[in-house]
């Protein structure tokens, strides 16, 4: 009788096991992102997902994305949705786990009326008021205080900007200049100014799945790096 019950007892462990490394060892992973040209194109091609899955694939993860908004993207992540959001700022979004490297970065720049004010760096935002995208919490990031309005798309900050509703608009540079192309307004009123530069990271969320899939990833980004196919992919993308 004790030998069957050490038996019993011997499969149920080994049952527990097999469950944890399930855990550890997720076999797919659905990264939610907004659209940006060329680095997370909504056919799958694009540097950020060539990036994603040479780090993944490799360890047994497949690779699955969702095209969303930015702020759409970290609801799905919160809410268990999604393994991770794509392009975060370090620490921007409260209660998720950051990987250890960022895999790029953003040029923020400022874009304001010409003539409105004399340019002097990140002091001339001192005071003002700022708008960006709804989710992008750039002004976090500043070392003056600013008054920070949130907007739901590019192109309705561009018409407020030019109506002097707010008196910047925060930006990654890429991002802006798409969205000035597109003629919502006359461009040549506008003066741009660099800002700071911003890591891009995966979020993950703090939950068992999401440690073990930024354990995978902070392994193999470095070992991306440093064998130089990281360089590779950057050159594939002219980025």
């Amino acid at each position: 009788m004790k030998r069957v019950v050490l038996l019993a007892l011997l499969v149920l462990l080994s049952g527990m096991q097999i469950g944890v490394c399930a855990a550890e060892a997720p076999k797919e992973i659905l990264l939610a992102s907004e659209e940006w040209t060329d680095a997370t194109n909504k056919d799958g091609t694009g540097l950020y997902w060539d990036i994603f899955r040479a780090v993944y694939e490799p360890a047994g993860v497949k690779v699955n994305f969702i095209i969303r908004s930015y702020e759409g993207s970290i609801n799905l992540a919160k809410t268990g949705k999604a393994d991770a959001v794509v392009g975060s700022y370090q620490n921007e979004i409260p209660g998720m786990l950051y990987s250890k490297d960022p895999f790029d970065a953003d040029s923020i720049v400022a874009l304001f009326k010409k003539g409105a004010v004399a340019w002097k760096g990140k002091e001339s935002l001192q005071g003002k008021t700022v708008a960006n995208v709804k989710g992008y919490s750039i002004a976090k990031y500043l070392d003056v205080p600013v008054q920070e309005k949130e907007f739901d798309t590019r192109e309705n900050i561009l018409q407020i900007l030019d109506k002097g509703r707010v008196d910047f608009y925060l930006e990654n540079e890429d991002d802006l200049d798409e969205a000035l192309e597109k003629g919502i307004v006359d461009k040549n009123n506008f003066q741009k100014e660099p800002v700071m530069e911003l890591g891009l990271y995966l979020a993950f969320p703090d939950n068992d799945r999401g440690k073990a899939l930024k354990a995978i990833f902070d392994e193999g980004f470095s070992k991306l790096e440093a064998s130089g196919e990281l360089k590779k992919l950057l050159e594939k993308w002219n980025w």
